[in-house]
């Protein structure tokens, strides 16, 4: 059988690819900052201190299916507050973000009414019920955003996006938003 023949549900690792929580990332009038999409990631007794996480599948009808994607790598010294990546905004470019290591402070920020929406995206992230999970944040277009890093060492940020580079639509716009604390993180 070949996989263009498949249907959603037949292969076991169909689960994966799943959506099992939506969750709104919105501003006090309800419009749309962004939304984080989780997935249940594989753990398995046979292969332990390890998981399988699906960053993407186009029959998972996210926004968009992305065209485009890079790693975002920081090394951050323990206490040091290095630059944001990001702080601007697309006309029409979306983005998709997923901790591929460490954790990472996202600020989303609607240019207009200047309301922020803070999120901790995590690589080891854990359902209520303390499954594995995989967080796809999804960011539209007009919408600021900034990354912090805030593990120390080194840390990745997948980037998956509906166009490659910029071609002038990338907008610089500085978010700081509330201050992090740097202990315990």
């Amino acid at each position: 059988m070949t996989g263009s023949s498949l249907h959603f549900g037949d292969d076991a690792m169909d689960q994966y690819s799943s959506i099992i929580n939506t969750t709104l990332l919105t501003e006090k009038n309800g419009d749309l900052l962004g939304k984080i999409y989780s997935r249940v990631r594989r753990e398995s007794e046979h292969t332990p201190n390890r998981t399988l996480g699906v960053t993407f599948d186009n029959r998972m009808g996210l926004d968009f299916d992305p065209v485009y994607s890079y790693l975002v790598r920081f090394n951050k010294k323990q206490n040091e507050s290095i630059a944001p990546a990001g702080n601007h905004w697309h006309e029409h470019k979306q983005e998709f973000f997923v901790a591929a290591s460490g954790d990472f402070r996202i600020l989303l920020e609607n240019t207009e009414t200047k309301e922020v929406v803070e999120y901790i995206l995590c690589s080891d992230a854990r359902s209520a019920d303390n499954k594995a999970i995989e967080e796809i944040l999804y960011i539209p277009s007009l919408v600021a955003h900034a990354v912090h890093p805030l593990s120390d060492g080194a840390s990745s940020l997948l980037v998956m996006a509906s166009s490659p580079g910029a071609y002038g639509d990338t907008f610089s716009y500085n978010l700081t938003g509330p201050t992090p604390a740097l202990e315990g993180v």
